[in-house]
């Protein structure tokens, strides 16, 4: 038997970056931190990663929504608060995932005369095939939106 050694080559820039945009927008699309109770939003994730060593990963991201609930609204629970998206390495690098807010729910409840606020921030992960945590961790704080009742025409 003979052992062998190989070359690797190796690459200047093998740093992996990444970055992440969410926005909350109503039902048209539309970016919006007011949202009517009666028809709910949507809360839209990118992100991306950079660098060589993109190509490279396999397995998942798992992206969460919280919301926390301001000047004693209840925290907002999503049905579906968490979503796995799996990785492409033959892609572009660029991901997207979006959260609906659906309407009249648990932040509509006791608005009395005046609105809910909420802050929106978003957790991403990453997992290897086998399912075990990954080597990337982030997360992206969208603001503040606020849930209330609207006139309409």
């Amino acid at each position: 038997m003979t052992d062998c050694d190989f070359q690797i080559e190796q690459h200047e820039d093998t740093r992996l970056t990444g970055h992440m945009h969410v926005h909350v927008v109503d039902l048209d699309g539309n970016p919006n931190s007011v949202l009517c109770c009666d028809k709910g939003g949507r809360v839209v994730v990118h992100w991306g990663l950079h660098g060589h060593l993109t190509r490279h990963l396999c397995g998942s991201f798992c992206v969460c929504v919280h919301m926390e609930g301001l000047g004693g609204a209840p925290d907002y629970d999503l049905e579906t608060s968490c979503k796995n998206v799996e990785m492409e390495p033959c892609g572009d690098g660029h991901y997207e995932v979006t959260f609906d807010l659906p309407p009249n729910t648990q932040a509509c409840e006791n608005l009395g005369c005046g609105g809910a606020l909420y802050k929106i921030s978003v957790t991403l992960t990453s997992l290897d095939p086998c399912g075990n945590p990954g080597h990337i961790q982030a997360y992206c704080e969208a603001g503040t939106v606020m849930f209330a009742r609207c006139a309409h025409e």
